[in-house]
């Protein structure tokens, strides 16, 4: 088996940092300008929110700058299994032996790949902090703690899906 290599969306992340850097300066804008005006009701909720809103939005940023000039491609296929770099919360590697199948899932007009695997509670059971709860969140909708977001993958998913059954159905066989 080949090892294959899935890059990033270059397009796609400097579009999620460009949006990004957007809702930093709202969020400044919020903590500084907007709720010192006289008159302004809640200055505490929308300086909280700005904070947040910096926040959140400064650590995607970062993640996109972080992705855009990584030389790590987003997923890595092997004789192993599936190495995922795809988002700050990847797992790392899924082990072929333990993925069961793939689907294509939509959240929010999002798209994603769901990697279904029989060890899903274990993998979860495993990881710590934000990727725990990012995980269990995932198991709660998808029945499987990983799920790709088509965004930061440069591949169409169907086809992607289509390649990652043809190389499991390979390896198992």
């Amino acid at each position: 088996m080949n090892t294959i290599e899935i890059p990033f969306s270059k397009s796609k992340l400097a579009l999620a940092i460009i949006g990004s850097a957007l809702f930093v300066t709202l969020g400044a804008f919020l903590v500084f300008s907007w709720s010192d005006e006289l008159g302004a009701s809640n200055n505490m909720t929308k300086k909280v929110l700005g904070v947040i809103c910096m926040l959140f939005f400064g650590a995607v940023g970062i993640f996109g700058i972080i992705k855009l000039f990584s030389s790590k491609s987003a997923m890595t296929i092997n004789e192993e299994g599936i190495l995922d770099n795809t988002t700050a919360t990847s797992f790392g590697l899924i082990k072929w032996e333990n993925i069961t199948g793939f689907k294509i899932e939509e959240m929010m007009s999002k798209k994603y790949l769901v990697i279904q695997v029989d060890n899903g509670e274990e993998m979860i059971e495993k990881s710590k902090g934000f990727l725990r709860k990012t995980m269990k969140m995932n198991y709660s909708m998808y029945r499987t703690p990983i799920a790709i977001p088509s965004t930061v993958v440069n591949y169409k998913l169907p086809e992607l899906k289509e390649l990652l059954e043809k190389m499991m159905d390979e390896k198992k066989s």
